[in-house]
């Protein structure tokens, strides 16, 4: 059986069990926050690598990942496991279906 999230009626309880909701969020030797999830330096593959091991544990990084391709989160950021790259050739897949 293939699993169906229900990003409409249940979105706050996936965020709920979101495995990067708990991360404890620090600051540069800048004091600006590191945020593996949204890198913002020329870093940014070793920052997206950590970011990713979280969403490979989250329980809910499927319904995480379907809800950043039905709100078109294409730009930036780290969701189901998912680089931006890789989210708009899943839905440029999936038009060409």
């Amino acid at each position: 059986m293939k699993h169906q999230p229900d990003t409409v009626s249940k979105v706050d309880d996936w965020h709920e069990q979101a495995q990067c909701r708990d991360y404890k969020f620090q600051r540069d030797d800048k004091g600006e926050v590191f945020n593996p999830w949204f890198p913002k330096t020329g870093k940014a593959q070793d920052v997206t690598s950590e970011g990713m091991k979280y969403c490979a544990a989250c329980p809910v990084a499927l319904d995480c990942l379907v809800w950043a391709l039905e709100k078109r989160e294409l730009k930036d950021g780290i969701y189901g496991g998912t680089t931006p790259s890789q989210r708009r050739a899943m839905l440029k897949k999936k038009k060409a279906a």
